[in-house]
């Protein structure tokens, strides 16, 4: 039987994320599910003494023998459930008292193992190189400039497609590097959420997306689409301002076109977005530079440090996501995965714990 305390501890999670995170409802569902996982693995056990269950939960909510009524869950999504979890966990330990055995280590155990069959599960994105031999294929109509300057916007900023899609002029501010992502301006994000993001400074990319919006400026009132609609012959604007998030197939289609030209392997658009965000973990080196990575994807809880850091203001994450374009290879360069990223971080916070 589920711990009645346990119950209203993840109620008051519930109520934190409302309240201070302003999640949507949406959101909130989601996370009340992935939590329920951890409340029957808990079970009657209170939280604070769950540090001496077994199987700990990674591995038991892939057994699936009691779990969600015996049902095998997706690694992907256990995944995920791990994640949030450890968040909670995190909130648990360090906004209420009597939950000291839920330390740091023992938190790194809420994760899922990356390998399956001695293989290591490749993660694949668009690499920058790979983006500037599309964007310097020749513009020959109207319909290439847009969707170049959409590829680079992508990767720039790490948008999602079917948002991106249905932005307008006014929401974008090429100068100051801003994404307004807000549904008041009619962009539809995932579920709902509205915030301000900011594309990474990389001079030669920024200088296809601004040709472009310069353009559309020229041309088109402010209302109207930023990955504008184009006449069939490609010579010309429709006018249109009605955008959905359907249109992302026709501008993965395009995609794909102008990877074929280029000598570069197609991925899914939505590779652009992990670019953005490999190219931007490639030079974060703070816990601040992670935030302000997590804040551009609108990701509500992308890492523990998510519910501890708190909220970056706008300019101190528009000035950390700019310095990030810059990006170089180390040479002593870790595999530069969000958990390697976080160990690393955990490792050095942790050192400088100890040296005070």
């Amino acid at each position: 039987m589920i711990s009645r305390e346990n119950y209203k501890a993840v109620k008051r999670y519930q109520t934190f994320l409302a309240d201070v995170k302003q999640l949507d409802r949406l959101t909130l569902t989601k996370y009340r599910k992935e939590l329920a996982y951890l409340l029957e693995w808990a079970d009657e056990v209170p939280f604070e003494k769950v540090t001496h269950i077994t199987p700990p939960f990674p591995k038991w909510i892939l057994r699936g023998d009691g779990n969600n009524d015996g049902r095998v869950i997706t690694a992907l999504y256990a995944r995920r459930v791990c994640r949030t979890a450890r968040s909670f966990l995190w909130w648990l330990r360090t906004s209420e008292d009597g939950f000291k055995e839920i330390n740091d280590r023992w938190l790194s155990t809420f994760t899922m193992q990356r390998e399956r069959s001695g293989k290591v599960a490749e993660r694949v994105f668009f690499t920058v190189d790979e983006v500037r031999k599309i964007v310097a294929l020749p513009a020959d109509s109207l319909t290439v400039q847009r969707d170049q300057a959409a590829i680079a916007f992508l990767f720039l900023s790490g948008m999602r497609a079917g948002a991106f899609v249905t932005l307008t002029m006014q929401c974008v501010d090429v100068q100051g590097r801003k994404v307004k992502q807000w549904p008041d301006l009619g962009v539809m994000t995932k579920n709902r959420k509205a915030a301000t993001t900011y594309m990474l400074d990389v001079p030669d990319l920024l200088a296809v997306v601004k040709k472009w919006d310069d353009l559309l400026h020229a041309t088109l009132p402010d209302a109207a689409l930023w990955y504008a609609t184009v006449n069939s012959d490609g010579s010309t604007f429709t006018g249109g301002e009605l955008g959905t998030p359907d249109r992302r197939v026709g501008l993965g289609k395009s995609l794909q076109r102008l990877c074929r030209a280029a000598g570069v392997p197609y991925k899914s658009i939505h590779k652009l977005r992990h670019g953005f965000t490999m190219h931007a973990l490639e030079g974060a080196d703070t816990i601040a530079d992670l935030k302000a990575i997590s804040q551009n994807l609108m990701h509500s809880s992308l890492t523990i440090t998510d519910q501890v850091y708190g909220v970056l203001g706008a300019d101190d994450q528009a000035a950390r996501i700019g310095a990030l374009g810059g990006s170089v290879t180390r040479g002593d360069k870790e595999d530069a995965t969000l958990d390697a990223l976080m160990a690393k971080l955990l490792s050095r916070m942790q050192g400088e714990k100890a040296g005070t």
